[in-house]
C-alpha cells in the first residue's frame, strides 16, 4: 500500500491517479465510498482534496502532501503531455458533511508548478468550466476526455486544453466510468462503462468517431 493516511488519519476513499512525468503520483481522494457504505459517520478526514505522493519515498518516510483542497467530490485526474497542466474533474454535490456546501461540477485546468509553489488553497485554475465528469484523460496531443454521465447526455466530451471549450461530444450506449488515452495509437480510447469496455477510434477530433464493442 503506497499511502492510507494524511497527518494521522485515515483517507477517505482515493479515486483516480495519475503520474507526473517525474514519477510522482498524484490522486483524488472524494468519500464516494463512505457514502455508499452508509460510513459518512466514520470519515477522519474534513476536507476532499487532491494528494502527491513523492516518488522518491514512500508513505512511511514522507507524509502525503495535500495539493488541492476545498473541493466537493474530486474525482477523475491527468496531466498534459508535458506535465507541466493538471486537470481534473469535481463532481459536486458532497453528500453528509455540513461543512462542504453543495456545488456545481467543473472540471479545472491549475499550472503545475504554481500548484506546488503555493499552500492547497493557494493556486487558481488556469481556466474552469461546469462540466460533470467521472474519469478522464489527456490524449497524446494534449486533448482533455472527459467521461459524462448525465440524464440527457453520457459518453465522452472532449475538451480544448488551452480554455476547456467543447471540442466534441461522442454518445455511448451505457454510462461510461473511466476512459485511458494513452494508446499505441493517439485516437484510440478504452472507455470503461457499467457493464461494458468500449474501444474507441477517432480519426481526428471533428470526425465521426467509430465505437466497438
Amino acid at each position: 500500500m503506497l499511502a492510507a493516511r494524511y497527518e494521522g488519519r485515515r483517507l477517505n476513499g482515493p479515486n483516480d491517479g495519475a503520474v507526473h512525468p517525474d514519477g510522482s503520483i498524484f490522486f483524488t481522494d472524494p468519500n464516494w465510498g463512505l457514502v455508499l457504505a452508509n460510513a459518512t459517520a466514520s470519515q477522519e478526514l474534513d476536507v476532499h482534496g487532491v494528494y502527491r505522493l513523492d516518488a522518491t519515498t514512500n508513505a512511511t518516510a514522507a507524509p502525503l502532501r495535500l495539493v488541492l483542497e476545498g473541493l466537493a467530490m474530486p474525482n477523475g485526474i491527468g496531466f498534459s503531455p508535458a506535465g507541466d497542466v493538471r486537470y481534473f474533474s469535481d463532481t459536486g454535490r458532497p453528500v453528509g458533511r455540513d461543512l462542504l456546501r453543495s456545488r456545481p461540477p467543473v472540471v479545472a485546468a491549475f499550472d503545475v508548478a504554481r500548484l506546488l509553489a503555493g499552500g492547497p488553497g493557494a493556486a487558481e485554475p488556469l481556466w474552469q468550466t461546469t462540466q460533470n465528469s467521472d474519469g478522464l484523460c489527456v490524449t497524446h496531443e494534449g486533448v482533455v476526455v472527459l467521461t459524462s454521465r448525465l440524464l440527457f447526455f453520457q459518453g465522452l466530451v472532449l475538451l480544448d486544453p488551452l480554455d476547456g471549450a467543447i471540442l466534441g461530444t461522442l454518445p455511448l450506449p451505457e454510462a461510461p466510468t473511466n476512459v485511458a488515452c494513452r494508446t499505441p495509437d493517439p485516437w484510440t480510447f478504452f472507455v470503461t462503462a457499467e457493464t461494458t469496455v468500449f474501444r474507441v477510434t477517432l480519426e481526428k477530433v471533428a470526425r465521426e468517431p467509430r465505437v466497438d464493442r
